[in-house]
Formats: structure tokens, sequence, C-alpha cells
């Protein structure tokens, strides 16, 4: 993404503070927290299923998670979902060899995947849904009820 122009305004940090604060690694592990529970969830919904199903669910519901998470860090900074064609590509591509692995015979074997339902698919986007709307009411906590003090030399 474009750098803002802004950017070059901030004070530098405090060379006395350490470069992951503990705020930043407590809103890092509740978002990590909520992916899990989220992957638990398709597992739960793949096992009634099968195993190789559950592994499918969860595969994807990682991998599109991540997808998930990269948005919300960019609309903390305001920045549009098609903003950045090279994010676009990759969403695409990634999807793309997502769905490869998912559905072509010789790729199933060697990943262990199975093909997955509209069902499963549906069960996927609400867990993505859910994922996001719990990140960003991490984000809002933390920026509304949490503020940040000291990370600049100036404060």
């Amino acid at each position: 993404d474009p750098i803002t122009p802004y950017s070059m305004n901030r004070p530098p940090r405090s060379p006395a503070l350490p470069i992951l604060p503990l705020r930043f690694l407590i809103r890092l592990a509740l978002i990590g927290f909520i992916i899990a529970i989220g992957s638990i969830v398709a597992c739960h919904f793949g096992l009634k299923i099968s195993a190789v199903h559950a592994h499918t669910m969860v595969f994807t519901t990682l991998i599109l998670s991540q997808f998930v998470r990269i948005q919300m860090i960019r609309a903390n900074y305001h920045i549009g979902f098609f903003s950045n064609n090279w994010f676009t590509a990759n969403l695409v591509v990634s999807i793309g060899l997502q769905l490869m692995v998912i559905y072509i015979p010789i790729l199933q074997k060697f990943f262990k995947t199975t093909a997955i339902g509209l069902i499963d698919w549906g069960i996927i986007i609400a867990i993505m849904f859910f994922i996001w709307l719990l990140g960003m009411s991490v984000h809002y906590v933390f920026s509304k009820w949490i503020p940040e003090k000291g990370t600049y030399v100036n404060n």
C-alpha cells in the first residue's frame, strides 16, 4: 500500500520503548484467539462429515482469515478494499490456488483435502464475517478505551 503523506510528520518512536509494545501484543493475541476459535468452529462442522473434510475446512478458514486480517489492518488506515491492484491480484491468485488444492484430484491427494460444498463455503464465509466483526471490535476497544501513551519521543 502507498505510504501516507503524513508519515514523515510523525515524531520518531522513543528508543526507550520496546519495538513491540504490550498493547500491540495483546491485540495480536486477541485477534489470533478469534481466528483460532473460527478455525475450531470450522473443524466442528467439518468433522460431522469426515476428518479430511474438517481438515479442508480448517485449511480454507486459515487461508481466508489471513486476508480478512490484512483487510482489518488496511481498514484501520482507511485504505479501500480495491485500492491496491497488487493486493487484489494476490487475493485472486491465492483464492484460485486454494480452489485448485480443494477441487483438483492430484492436489487433493498431495494436500490431503477434499471437495467442499456450498453449505461448507457458507459456513466459512460466516466465520470470516465474525472474525472481521470481532477483530474490528477489538481495534475499536483498543483505539477508543485503551489509549496508546508514550509511544513517540515528544509524548
